[in-house]
């Protein structure tokens, strides 16, 4: 959506063939945020495959296969290999699983077989999503533990989505909180630690500038978000946010 942006903003988006393809059955896993992000992905003429996947990679063809026996050629491949344990040596064998991943607690987030080991992040089995606010909240509830404090991971995850043309939600979930559908509301301002969770995720976008508003995104028929619906920039030092700040956390 990123790239659909900046080539529409160099007047190159009508010489462009975008293709998003994906192992899954839809573009989005989880159907709730699909419902969202789909008819965005439509509406700005961005093409959808989805069961695609990738079985190899022709560069002398410029083709991508897939197992299925679909083939897609490009002038500029973006592809995510899939999430792999790290290939080194653990103590005992057993602490990781057949993917190299360490088997982790997915409350205590205690290594197997430990009293004393704890792990976080992308490298552990835990089944929530691989991303920096995951490692973050997991950081969170071991900095618990060591202190002496009752501590259990609930698989909270708050991920900032951005559209591009100013436009973003985020995707929420837990353990017992599957992922669900961000309705479309108002331009509102967003919480400090929303903002804060945003810079980090686009730094060389945002720093310094302030950033987009988190919201879900507003559609349009020509595939290009109105103008007079996109929300303007909030900065760091706006009334909203400290208003916010002074009623304290949402």
């Amino acid at each position: 959506m990123l790239t659909d942006e900046l080539l529409r903003k160099r007047g190159l988006r009508d010489k462009t063939r975008l293709v998003f393809f994906t192992p899954y059955p839809r573009p989005y896993p989880a159907e709730p945020m699909n419902q969202i992000v789909e008819p965005v992905l439509r509406e700005r003429g961005i093409e959808v495959l989805t069961f695609f996947d990738v079985d190899r990679i022709d560069p002398a063809a410029s083709t991508i296969y897939s197992i299925e026996g679909d083939e897609i050629h490009y002038d500029l491949p973006i592809v995510i290999p899939p999430f792999t344990g790290a290939d080194i040596a653990y103590t005992p064998a057993n602490a990781v699983d057949e993917s190299r991943f360490v088997v982790t607690d997915k409350l205590t987030l205690r290594v197997r077989g430990t009293d004393t080991v704890f792990a976080i992040g992308d490298g552990t089995n835990l089944p929530t999503s691989k991303s920096g606010v995951g490692a973050h909240l997991e950081a969170k509830t071991v900095a618990r533990a060591l202190a002496g404090h009752p501590a259990a991971f609930n698989g909270r995850t708050h991920c900032p989505f951005d559209f591009g043309h100013g436009q973003g939600t985020f995707v929420t979930g837990s353990y017992e909180a599957p992922v669900v559908r961000s309705p479309p509301g108002p331009p509102q301002a967003p919480h400090e630690d929303d903002i804060r969770a945003h810079l980090l995720a686009q730094p060389a976008r945002h720093a310094g500038a302030g950033i987009r508003r988190l919201l879900p995104p507003h559609r349009s028929q020509t595939g290009t978000p109105p103008r007079d619906q996109i929300p303007g920039k909030i900065r760091l030092n706006s009334p909203a946010i400290n208003e916010q700040q002074a009623a304290g956390p949402l």
